[in-house]
């Protein structure tokens, strides 16, 4: 009971200068913002009547720079200089002649090029700003184009400019003040907010301390202690609230205790069921994770020795073997195929779970079918087959998944290969508009009713006679009818026992 107290008592003192200090910061943020905007709407303020009044002495000074006589606009000087923070000005002609000007020498050298049509800022220094603007001779002339209608042209003529510096150190003045003033007041509103959080704050928190006790007592003796009911209306509701809890809990206590003796006997049933399917489903996949495991290193193993052979093989041999490097690369790349292969049986799981993604990169088509069927032709020659390519494609670069791609043709070539004997292989490749078109079509031993309908289930293979004959793992339909799916495309298969198969697949190109 006493460490709930001393928690509870360095709770509310964290709380206490949380919220104190939370309230200060807030106080001297709001204060120091609130001056920023204060200095920024003055800024503003003053700026835009500095271009008026330049504007306005423009306006005045088209005589005196006619006649080049400062008498012209001596008036509208005089009206300027008596403006707030206007220190300088000077009016002078395209020549950079002056031919007006208070307040002293004001620098007219830059303005000589100057193509401003308008009121624009000349110079911005830390303490003002000098404006210039352009006076201009405007006239309107009539001309007859030999029709019916009149067209009138108004001509503007520089005849010099104005320039207006106008000091900007009572700005900071204005924000100095603003600060001091909002930090003044923030921080008496803070002050009184803080008392009056603090009053409230003891109000509410002796009551929930007291509350808190009397939960804390009733979890650790488990019995049916009640709270008293004092303190602020939310409190009071907490109290009851808790209360009612209690005893409510007190009558569902006796009521649960006949609920779970009829509960046991159903609980220990149903168990036993949930452990022995939960042991079936475990098995299962831990046959299915050591296959894979198994079958991933058996094949990995070999490969591996074969692509560390091959790249010692190229490092040691004379560049003037080039035929030799060119079959050494060819067994590299057939390697590294292979292993792309194994790779994919592991992501067939992958696949399943809808846990790869399509990657695509630009290819070009052609080279892509060319490597496809450098791949593939070396698998026609055990079986003596004979391979043919037909395709049709454009030159154009595309967007493909070229790996996942590349496995499904692969998969389906080396099929063909595999199932025919003395026979044909025929590779068609065609490009559509918005699809790509595969076709496969072998005289092999081809394919019954039932063989077709669960030819892309994993794990199957050919029954009977040819389980025995042909080698394989099941997975390499099964892996290529996943791709297409994930590729958005279809895979349709005709086959006929003793005749062959034909292979139809169609990628979309989006």
């Amino acid at each position: 009971m006493a460490n709930t107290q001393n928690k509870t008592k360095s709770f509310r003192a964290q709380l206490t200068a949380i919220v104190t200090i939370g309230i200060v910061v807030l106080a001297i943020a709001s204060a120091l913002s609130s001056a920023w905007i204060t200095k920024v709407h003055i800024e503003d303020q003053l700026f835009e009547d500095g271009q008026q009044i330049t504007e306005s002495l423009a306006k005045q000074s088209a005589l005196a720079l006619i006649y080049d006589s400062p008498e012209n606009a001596k008036d509208a000087a005089d009206t300027a200089m008596g403006f707030p923070d206007i220190e300088q000005l000077a009016i002078v002609d395209t020549n950079n002649k002056v031919i007006l000007q208070r307040g002293g020498f004001l620098k007219t050298s830059n303005i000589s090029n100057s193509d401003k049509q308008i009121v624009s800022l000349l110079e911005e220094g830390i303490n003002h700003w000098i404006f210039l603007a352009p006076v201009f001779l405007t006239s309107e002339t009539t001309t007859d184009d030999a029709t019916l209608l009149f067209q009138s042209e108004i001509k503007k003529e520089l005849l010099g400019y104005v320039l207006v510096k106008k000091e900007k150190s009572k700005i900071n003045e204005v924000f100095y003040a603003a600060i001091i003033n909002n930090l003044g007041i923030s921080l008496l509103f803070s002050t009184l907010l803080l008392l009056v959080i603090h009053i409230f704050f003891n109000r509410l928190i002796t009551p929930l301390d007291n509350l808190a006790s009397v939960m804390e007592r009733a979890e650790d003796e488990k019995t049916n202690v009640l709270a008293t009911e004092e303190g602020p209306r939310e409190v009071i509701g907490l109290a009851r609230a808790f209360n009612k809890m209690i005893e409510a809990l007190a009558e569902q206590q006796e009521q649960l205790k006949h609920h779970n003796e009829i509960l046991e006997y159903e609980v220990e049933e149903r168990t036993r069921d949930l452990v022995y399917a939960r042991d079936m489903a475990i098995k299962a996949n831990r046959n299915k994770s050591n296959f894979l495991s198994n079958i991933s290193h058996e094949l990995r193993t070999p490969l591996q020795s074969i692509l560390g052979y091959s790249d010692l093989i190229i490092e040691v041999l004379p560049q003037e073997q080039g035929d030799i490097q060119h079959d050494v690369n060819t067994i590299i790349q057939n390697a590294e195929h292979l292993l792309q292969m194994i790779n994919s049986i592991l992501d067939l799981a992958k696949a399943e779970a809808g846990k790869i993604d399509i990657k695509l990169k630009p290819a070009n088509l052609n080279q892509f079918v060319a490597d496809v069927v450098s791949t593939i032709k070396p698998l026609m020659i055990p079986n003596n087959n004979k391979f043919q390519l037909s395709k049709q494609l454009n030159q154009d670069e595309i967007n493909i998944d070229a790996i996942k791609l590349r496995q499904i043709l692969l998969n389906l070539l080396g099929n063909a290969a595999k199932f025919t004997h003395d026979g044909t292989v025929n590779f068609s490749a065609i490009q559509t508009s918005d699809t790509l078109q595969f076709q496969i079509k072998d005289s092999g031993i081809g394919m019954n009713k039932d063989q077709v309908e669960h030819i892309f289930d994993p794990f199957y293979q050919i029954d009977g006679s040819h389980t025995r004959r042909y080698e394989g793992t099941g997975l390499g339909l099964a892996i290529t009818y996943q791709f297409c799916q994930l590729m958005e495309g279809s895979i349709t298969v005709e086959s006929e026992e003793g005749i062959g198969s034909t292979f139809n697949v169609i990628i979309p190109l989006n």
